[in-house]
């Protein structure tokens, strides 16, 4: 008989289970290839953005060469005017005020002050007693108070008590001229004469005193004594020599029931010190600054401008005024500032004085270009204008043909003019500010 092959079910080929594999396949190589392809639209989208980014960063330093150049164009005519454009896709310009000061100062000049020095602490002598109610003898001869002080009465021994005090430091410097002390006393009680002190000084642990000195009875008067160089050392006074200067009073003559009363006490120290002459200043200067898209790159450069400008405070006629350079702060950045001053000793000329005789002058000129912040705003291209506002000279006379000057901005930098006629009689010194105002709308 014929024998029936029947297939068993688990070797039956599962038909469904394939097609179901298929779908899941499907959708899994579709969904890499839609990840693929985002991953992909992602990328070249950031590289394009890049590449636009980087491309306005490097229009925009063509753009800052020749906005320098427009700006130091209109400074040389008054009223004229110029702009450049600039795209703001993805960075921006900026007109920055800073907190930068410029700063010109003349030759030193020899000034005289005084310095007055009261009582801060007691000092070495305290035999006198307090009227007045003050807490301290020093507290009661520092407070412009006739009503409060030191005083002494006569007794067996009055004339061998002192008193001083010390007086607050000074922290000067130069040449001092003398030391002058102040007294403010009266006599009062007793009889109707007058009676008589000395002003006492305490330097370098030994008080020296001045000759007798009439007090006036029931009126406070002020009496001073001057002293040029210092008793201990007859040579002229020293600042710590005057730190260390106590003043005081003794009584020399009084009678029973008589009181010497000393309100006030102080010292004046005539100096005299070299003081350079500021012939021009300028402040909160200002600076361009254009800001580059976040995704810009570049390598920090100077675009005009030598290694040392922000250095120095000094160009002559061959350098430029403006500096111009990239940098990275907070992101990357192009900057251009005028903070420094150019300088050309012109000419000796031969002029008429008042007298009619010939003189030599040497003339110098000073050349200052700074910028003024104007109306800001705007957003996708905008043009930044610049125009010359003013123009304005001052001159500066000094009796020498050798002049020092020194500019204080970015680093303090001092030049000497001294390349003119060395038997000149004067140099004049020319100082021209060229003013110019920058704006975006």
């Amino acid at each position: 008989m014929p024998r029936n092959h029947q297939r068993s079910p688990q070797n039956k080929p599962s038909t469904g289970n394939r097609g179901v594999s298929s779908v899941i396949s499907v959708i899994i190589i579709s969904g890499i290839l839609l990840i693929i392809l985002i991953i992909a639209s992602f990328v070249s989208t950031n590289i394009l953005e890049a590449q636009i980014t980087n491309t306005e960063f490097e229009q925009a330093k063509t753009n800052m060469l020749v906005l320098d150049d427009v700006i130091q164009d209109v400074s040389l005519r008054y009223g004229s005017g110029g702009y450049v454009q600039f795209n703001q896709r993805t960075g921006g310009i900026g007109i920055n005020q800073t907190t930068d000061t410029i700063r010109i100062l003349g030759p030193s000049q020899q000034s005289s002050y005084t310095l007055s020095l009261k009582p801060n602490a007691p000092g070495y002598n305290q035999n006198w007693t307090i009227y007045g109610g003050s807490p301290t003898r020093w507290e009661a001869t520092q407070d412009a108070n006739n009503n409060t002080g030191v005083q002494i009465t006569y007794d067996a021994t009055y004339n061998t008590k002192k008193e001083t005090e010390n007086l607050s430091d000074a922290s000067q410097i130069g040449a001092i001229n003398s030391v002058t002390a102040y007294v403010t006393a009266q006599i009062s009680g007793g009889g109707s004469q007058d009676e008589n002190m000395r002003i006492l000084w305490r330097t370098s642990n030994t008080d020296y005193e001045s000759g007798d000195i009439t007090v006036t009875r029931n009126l406070y008067s002020t009496y001073s004594q001057n002293r040029p160089v210092n008793p201990k050392t007859n040579a002229a006074w020293t600042w710590l020599e005057v730190n260390s200067l106590q003043i005081g009073s003794r009584a020399t003559s009084l009678q029973s029931g008589e009181t010497v009363k000393v309100s006030e006490l102080w010292v004046v120290v005539n100096y005299t010190t070299a003081q350079q002459n500021i012939i021009y200043e300028a402040s909160n200067l200002v600076s361009l600054v254009y800001r580059g898209g976040t995704q810009a790159t570049a390598a920090e450069t100077i675009l005009k401008g030598k290694s040392d400008y922000p250095q120095i405070g000094f160009v002559n006629m061959t350098q430029a005024l403006g500096y111009l350079r990239v940098e990275q702060d907070d992101g990357v950045k192009i900057k251009l500032d005028y903070n420094r001053i150019r300088v050309n000793e012109l000419e000796t000329l031969i002029v008429k004085n008042e007298t009619g005789y010939d003189e030599h002058v040497n003339f110098v000129q000073i050349t200052i270009l700074q910028l003024r912040r104007g109306n800001t705003g705007g957003s996708g291209t905008v043009n930044l204008k610049a125009q010359n506002i003013g123009v304005q000279t001052v001159s500066h006379v000094f009796n020498s043909p050798v002049v020092t000057i020194q500019v204080q901005g970015v680093r303090n930098d001092t030049r000497i003019l001294n390349h003119l006629d060395p038997e000149a009689s004067k140099t004049v010194l020319m100082i021209t500010e060229v003013i110019v105002q920058v704006s975006t709308a």
